[in-house]
């Protein structure tokens, strides 16, 4: 197993709070393979880092694509806790966040995804995309909550929290994101999702 390492900021670095207002998100089942972090040290030389890092690609079935959610700015939110008693500490991570208005595509979204296992990818502010869920511990919907607001300065909103727990934090994801059209017997890269 890899060591321990020194971990220290650099000075003047970048370490900027925040998420961008794209998330990706697909449904566990649309994944060919869900990417797993490196992990892998059998000679135990790795860094620390392979336990929370993804190199793979996240490819999807034929057919299925990656889905882009445009939050409202401020509102991405992941966080991960750890909990459980002594000598059995397990992960509780936790991601949130607000999308605007009341479309139909709105309501229908909290529909569709109300009792369904997801993967999601948020990139932060200084570049870094988390990947959020696993094959065996899905992102899952919390809760949501949200309408028309009642008055000129209300939230026109709904917001969301997902949970996905297991033994780990949300890993970084340094794959690419590879979608597999009908027909075309090749995955191609989707290089639009964070723009």
């Amino acid at each position: 197993m890899a060591e321990l390492i020194d971990i220290i900021l650099d000075d003047a670095g970048n370490n900027t709070p925040g998420n961008d207002v794209n998330i990706v998100i697909i449904a566990v089942a649309d994944l060919e393979t869900v990417p797993v972090p490196v992990l892998g040290d059998p000679l135990g030389v790795g860094s620390i880092a392979n336990l929370a890092t993804i190199t793979a690609d996240a490819v999807t079935k034929e057919g299925k694509v990656f889905t882009k959610i445009k939050a409202i700015p401020e509102t991405v939110k992941l966080d991960t806790k750890t909990v459980g008693g002594n000598k059995s500490k397990g992960v509780e991570n936790m991601l949130e966040f607000a999308i605007p208005g009341n479309t139909k595509e709105a309501l229908g979204f909290i529909s569709k995804i109300k009792n369904g296992s997801y993967i999601f990818f948020v990139r932060d502010r200084d570049g870094q995309i988390r990947m959020f869920g696993t094959s065996s511990f899905p992102a899952q919907l919390v809760d949501s909550s949200g309408g028309s607001g009642a008055a000129r300065g209300d939230d026109k909103s709904f917001t969301f929290s997902f949970e996905s727990v297991g033994s780990a934090a949300s890993p970084v994801f340094e794959g690419a994101f590879m979608e597999n059209p009908v027909g075309a017997g090749a995955a191609v890269e989707r290089t639009d999702l964070f723009q």
